[in-house]
């Protein structure tokens, strides 16, 4: 009977133990949210420094005491910039690691096949550094956003920039992807609409081909263009690059899309012929607080300065995603999409105190959060102020090569998107 009654005792202390772990360690213990970047594929160069800049994000969050006291974590899955690819990949983000919110997705297509496949019917929000005015355009019901400019920005200031050089007829060839033929034109219909340009070819191509000399031909117009745009990703546009120099065209001024402002291009096609570049436009960042911590931490970190475009939206996706997660004032457990989504506006714009992406800047807006008042966050590429669909109006910076083989920024600016209604059908609402 003693034994019995040992047993039963024994057997109680067990279950509530058991009871007690199972309860403290299934609750979660830090917020957890996704990452898209193309780790693989031919993007592939661009991915781990999309990470490493969203992981800087993070590690501020988390210097500043993190979330209502909790650590922020990324849990990254790789897009290989292939739809399916990145489809699968946000699923496994969602349905296996539960995560309520997503930054990143680079490409255009990609990060439209999420939204739509993904993110927005299961109510997850989504911050993309797509560019494609088409992104815009897509029903979301709210839950689609993105920190860089996009197309009908920079093909704005791509146009203008290739005009005030002087060039009156030009010819283009782009990736034929929403990215690609957004870029191409709207470059275009600022060169032909506001500078009385001709666009004399406008050349698609796809990704991965063994050659392109035949579109490169039809895009230089066999050497008669003022000067050419190449709207391509690195792999291809050394491709490319080794096409024009081979027939004879290198005398033809150049204008880059920012996939080409990459140190490997250069180390690829050498600086003697990469300083031949007129020049290119990537994503811009003003000076600030953030863009110092951006700069600073990155190289602290990693052992060199940001290396490469999209990094910044990445940096300004998490750190909106975090402010938004703070606002919410729901913990680990609770925070849902919806939440973050929600709150996304209301801590990136007026009228609240501008806050900054440092441990000071974080730790100052989850106190003012806290009490209840509002804040206003400054990206690296300046305000975010989301608009109706989703959008931030990033600068755009203008870019070069010296002789060298450096990458120097010529200036930022600050230009309206080219109005819609300048652009073909499919990219109006």
């Amino acid at each position: 009977m003693k034994n019995k009654s040992l047993t039963f005792a024994l057997g109680i202390f067990l279950a509530v133990v058991f009871t007690f772990t199972f309860t403290f360690t299934g609750a979660a213990e830090e917020y957890v949210i996704g990452t898209l970047t193309p780790m693989s594929g031919p993007s592939a160069p661009f991915g781990e420094a999309m990470y490493n800049a969203g992981e800087l994000a993070a590690h501020y969050v988390n210097e500043a005491g993190g979330i209502h006291g909790y650590d922020l974590v990324l849990e990254n899955r790789d897009t290989a910039t292939e739809e399916t690819t990145g489809v699968d990949a946000a699923r496994r983000l969602v349905d296996v690691d539960g995560v309520p919110a997503i930054a990143g997705g680079y490409s255009s297509g990609v990060a439209m096949a999420v939204a739509e496949g993904v993110t927005i019917p299961q109510e997850v929000t989504f911050v993309t550094v797509g560019t494609s005015p088409m992104i815009s355009i897509v029903d979301d019901n709210g839950y689609f956003f993105r920190t860089s400019g996009h197309g009908l920005q920079n093909g704005r200031v791509l146009g203008d920039a290739i005009a005030e050089d002087g060039h009156e007829e030009i010819g283009i060839i782009y990736v034929n992807n929403p990215y690609g033929e957004g870029l191409a034109k709207s470059t275009a219909a600022t060169f032909e609409e506001y500078h009385d340009g001709e666009v004399v070819a406008s050349v698609p191509f796809e990704i991965g081909q063994a050659s392109y000399a035949s579109e490169i031909a039809r895009a230089y117009d066999d050497g008669n263009v003022d000067a050419a745009v190449i709207i391509a990703y690195p792999e291809d546009a050394e491709v490319m690059h080794g096409e024009v120099h081979a027939a004879g065209w290198t005398d033809i001024p150049w204008y880059g899309s920012p996939d080409q402002r990459v140190p490997d291009l250069v180390e690829a096609l050498g600086a003697d012929y990469m300083s031949g570049i007129a020049l290119g436009t990537t994503q811009g960042r003003w000076d600030s607080p953030s863009r110092d911590s951006f700069y600073d931490g990155y190289e602290e970190q990693y052992g060199e300065e940001p290396p490469r475009p999209y990094m910044a939206p990445v940096f300004d996706g998490v750190s909106s995603i975090a402010l938004a997660i703070a606002a919410s004032d729901k913990g680990p457990d609770e925070v849902t999409g919806t939440d973050i989504r929600d709150h996304m506006r209301e801590v990136t714009s007026p009228p609240g105190e501008e806050v900054h992406a440092t441990a000071e800047g974080f730790a100052r807006a989850f106190e003012l959060l806290e009490e209840g008042e509002d804040v206003n966050f400054i990206g690296v590429g300046g305000a975010i102020e989301f608009d109706e669909y989703g959008d931030a109006l990033s600068a755009i910076q203008l870019w070069t090569i010296d002789d060298d083989g450096s990458i120097v920024t010529i200036e930022n600016r600050m230009e309206e998107p080219i109005p819609r209604d300048l652009m073909p059908p499919e990219f109006q609402e």
